[in-house]
């Protein structure tokens, strides 16, 4: 299950990736049109700002179940091996409860964008639809996370030797 979790965290950043570089495309020819052609195209901006949304959110669960992320550990350093594993199971627990906080949170605002209505301006696009797929990016983040504090908490080379896994 955790492999099948992992590939799909890699899948998700894959994704994202290819997303946000067709999305660069799509800036780039709108700003070669405006330059050289003196027209704009109709909405570019407005699906740019959409396809940021849900490419920056698709790396999250890569960045998540691999562990890339900023680690200060001077204070796990001062406290020996067990006070580090209780200080990165606490952390990888808070993570995990930031992230059910942001995807409740996400449920609420991708709500009130469908009921309201909510388009981009130019293009008349309803917001909805791009927010939900953020949200079940953000579900599967929780997820990835969960694997993460799992694996953390009950790490039993974290709390009996004396390194760090990386």
């Amino acid at each position: 299950m955790v492999q099948l979790i992992k590939r799909g965290a890699v899948l998700f950043s894959a994704l994202g990736v290819g997303f946000l570089f067709i999305g660069s495309i799509g800036v780039l020819v709108d700003a070669l049109s405006r330059s050289f052609l003196n027209a704009p195209i109709q909405g570019a901006t407005e699906m740019f700002k959409l396809v940021v949304i849900v490419s920056i959110s698709a790396l999250i669960p890569h960045s998540l179940i691999e562990r890339q992320h900023i680690a200060i550990e001077f204070l796990g350093t001062a406290l020996g091996h067990r006070g580090r594993h209780i200080l990165a199971a606490v952390s990888s627990v808070l993570v995990l409860a930031t992230f059910v906080a942001l995807f409740w949170q996400l449920i609420g605002h991708t709500m009130e964008l469908q009921s309201g209505g909510e388009t981009t301006m130019v293009l008349q696009l309803s917001l909805a639809p791009w927010w939900w797929v953020v949200v079940a990016i953000i579900a599967f983040s929780a997820v990835c996370q969960a694997v993460v504090a799992w694996e953390t908490v009950f790490d039993k080379r974290l709390s009996a030797s004396p390194g760090v896994r990386s």
